[in-house]
């Protein structure tokens, strides 16, 4: 089985976060996942949705190689734990 994918919001910014901690199985449900994130009359920022991975512990940008440090909004603590340990992710914070 291949590493669940990630979708991270807001990556362009100082406060990235993961849209689904569960992950998805391939791009195209990652792809199709930032699809309903758009709203009509939206001008759609292609910096600010993107599709990582968990490499040796990091959250990394499929395309430009990027390493994401997410906050762990909107999840409570429980959760985001439990999605760090069943990961390997490391925080550095």
């Amino acid at each position: 089985m291949t590493n669940p994918l990630y979708v991270i919001g807001a990556a362009n910014s100082d406060d990235p976060w993961v849209l689904n901690i569960h992950g998805y199985p391939r791009d195209v449900n990652a792809q199709r996942a930032i699809r309903w994130q758009h709203q009509p009359n939206q001008a759609f920022d292609r910096g600010y949705w993107r599709v990582a991975e968990i490499r040796e512990g990091q959250l990394v940008d499929r395309e430009t190689g990027a390493v994401y440090e997410p906050s762990r909004r909107p999840y409570t603590e429980a959760a985001w734990a439990d999605f760090v340990d069943r990961t390997g992710l490391r925080m550095n914070t």
